[in-house]
């Protein structure tokens, strides 16, 4: 009976969080309040108990290709498996240069590039996602640190990790502060 018990549950938080994210299409399941097209939503990393080490040698080659295109300078340091927001496979490969930011850039794993992340101070994020938190998420407590969002298309967005007792949360915001996805 317990186990039966174990197993509704589990089957209810998968079914959660799949309906909180975007579907596979990558399409923004609502518009957003100017009832514009709907924007390319971004696919985050799940928060995954345990990510698994990606050896760099086995990355499609343009991986490589992009990072040496776009980030001259800086080398790859290592890369694990993450997946996306909607549950996809992906890969954040850590890429770094002396005397600059450390980057993550996440990829697909045919190689295409999907964003660029980088921890910022909280107190940097846009006032709107703010409002939301302490709206929305009352009684969670953010991190000290917001991961701003580069994605291919050059819009931005940010993930902030959110804590209350033994919850843990996984936002993801645009810029006006509407919620993207939560895991």
């Amino acid at each position: 009976m317990k186990t039966l018990s174990l197993l509704a549950v589990a089957a209810t938080f998968a079914v959660l969080s799949f309906s909180s994210c975007k579907d596979n299409d990558g399409e923004q399941n609502e518009k957003d309040e100017k009832n514009e097209a709907p924007k390319e939503q971004v696919n985050l990393p799940a928060s995954p108990p345990k990510a698994e080490t990606v050896s760099l040698e086995t990355l499609p080659a343009s991986v490589e290709e992009y990072v040496t295109k776009n980030y001259p300078g800086y080398k790859m340091e290592s890369a694990v498996s993450d997946p996306l927001c909607n549950h996809n496979e992906a890969v954040d490969v850590t890429v770094t240069k002396a005397g600059a930011p450390t980057y993550s850039l996440i990829f697909k794993l045919d190689g295409q590039f999907v964003q660029q992340e980088q921890d910022v101070d909280v107190s940097k994020a846009p006032a709107t996602i703010l409002a939301v938190v302490k709206e929305k998420y009352a009684g969670f407590v953010p991190a000290k640190q917001i991961e701003q969002l580069t994605l291919a298309d050059k819009s931005t967005q940010y993930l902030l990790d959110l804590s209350k007792d033994n919850i843990a949360k996984e936002v993801i915001f645009d810029t006006k502060g509407n919620v993207i996805c939560e895991n």
